[in-house]
């Protein structure tokens, strides 16, 4: 073999080599992005349950409180209703009490009427 031949084959294994070198660093990164890409793919997953779960528990304490709010809205209706009782139960005992004057006031007339005649 010549000097150039010789050369030539160097420089072709060299380049062959380089080659397979360069195929491997690509085999390599192109692993590497496929693991990326799939750890963001998880992460992406998990992000979109706890999207999900956090969605379900909103719409829980929204139930929570829309169930909150008519107990609060029935609870004003009896203490309304308490407070119209109450309004009511005054009025029936200022009623009891004038007529119990009343009645004090004639039995005190009555027997300041019989002390007159008995004197």
């Amino acid at each position: 073999m010549t000097t150039n031949d010789r050369d030539f084959d160097q420089l072709f294994s060299l380049v062959t080599e380089m080659r397979k070198v360069m195929i491997d660093m690509k085999n390599d990164m192109e692993t590497r992005f496929d693991q990326v890409e799939s750890r963001f793919s998880e992460m992406d997953k998990r992000f979109d349950d706890m999207k999900s779960n956090m969605e379900t528990r909103f719409l829980k304490v929204d139930k929570r409180f829309d169930e909150m709010k008519e107990e609060h809205v029935v609870m004003n209706r009896r203490i309304g209703n308490l407070e119209t009782a109450q309004l009511e139960t005054n009025a029936r005992l200022s009623k009891v009490e004038d007529s119990q004057m009343k009645t004090a006031a004639a039995l005190t007339a009555i027997a300041d009427a019989i002390k007159e005649r008995t004197k």
